[in-house]
């Protein structure tokens, strides 16, 4: 295997972390974009009662949402022109560059106004159906390609680990920062819509939550690494220490836990049948202390076994 010197390594260090940035992001986002799509657009159409109020509540998270973060995904990926392994081909990160700016500059040009169009004339068919296309092919899509790439990335990357360990190790990755990008579209964005929704609405907009094909996918997405961290103990990465794998196991056993004990008899299960709003308070509160604090290890965890993994790679083979 190559060596690399003292000041290779330095650099292959800032590689590491652009990488790990990058790669967070891009499934992050995607998970944005598909929740955004699949249930908050969805939604919307339900509302016509206090739809201008809805629509501001919706639009000003999204603002905040989308003002910062998107261009950190940017900037990674610009990085990785000049800082990426081997191992990682030249047209590879062109295309992450090019899905990238479409999926951003059409957040920036498209969503947002078509959504503030929406709040400031009131709920238009042909309106409401640019906003779903364009969220679709502009933003979804091109998010896809980039998840796809990234796979093929990852897997390079970790190429000298076994195949088992390294797709146990990629599915964590993905579906950890999906569900990132989910939860707080669930939590930030559509919770505190909820309570702009009139009573006699309450049932049809529910439903779109409730009858979703992509909640059970949500489910699934969420919850299929807790199917793997037990093998992923004996089969994983060289780099990862068990104890990552086992805070991780741990924090998404809580999830899983308090979601099935609590939430889902407690508060979702009565919203599914009425509006109420003190419930919807609650639920706001307390998926924040009890699932967003206290599981920040699920979200922590995969990016520090990535951190792991990369400074493995590059101190086994430094020359002093």
């Amino acid at each position: 295997m190559e060596k690399t010197t003292t000041k290779q390594a330095l650099n292959e260090q800032k590689s590491l972390w652009i990488m790990a940035i990058y790669f967070v992001l891009t499934f992050y986002y995607l998970g944005v974009f598909a929740s955004m799509h699949s249930t908050i657009y969805a939604e919307v159409a339900t509302v016509h009662k206090n739809f201008s109020n809805f629509m501001i509540s919706l639009n000003a998270i999204t603002r905040m949402l989308y003002s910062f973060v998107p261009v950190i995904m940017i900037v990674s990926v610009l990085c990785l022109l000049w800082f990426r392994p081997k191992s990682f081909p030249l047209w590879s990160i062109i295309i992450s560059i090019i899905m990238c700016l479409v999926s951003v500059s059409s957040t920036f040009f498209l969503i947002l106004p078509t959504q503030s169009e929406l709040s400031l004339k009131g709920f238009n068919v042909e309106t409401y159906q640019n906003l779903m296309q364009s969220s679709l092919y502009y933003q979804i899509i091109p998010s896809i390609i980039q998840v796809l790439i990234a796979f093929y990335l990852l897997n390079n990357y970790l190429n000298d680990t076994k195949f088992l360990g390294r797709w146990f190790f990629i599915i964590i990755f993905t579906f950890s920062y999906f569900t990132l990008g989910t939860s707080q579209i669930e939590g930030f964005v559509n919770y505190p819509t909820w309570l702009s929704v009139d009573t006699s609405e309450w049932i049809g907009f529910r439903d779109i939550l409730v009858k979703a094909s992509s909640s059970i996918l949500l489910l699934v997405v969420a919850f299929l690494p807790l199917l793997i961290i037990i093998p992923m103990l004996w089969w994983r990465p060289k780099g990862i220490p068990k104890i990552l794998v086992t805070i991780y196991g741990l924090t998404l056993f809580w999830i899983l836990a308090i979601t099935i004990v609590y939430f889902v008899p407690h508060i979702q299960i009565p919203l599914d049948k009425q509006n109420i709003k003190s419930l919807i308070e609650e639920l706001m509160k307390n998926d924040f202390r009890f699932r967003v604090l206290l599981a920040s290890g699920y979200f922590i965890a995969p990016i520090l076994m990535f951190l792991k993994i990369g400074n493995r790679k590059i101190y086994e083979n430094i020359i002093d």
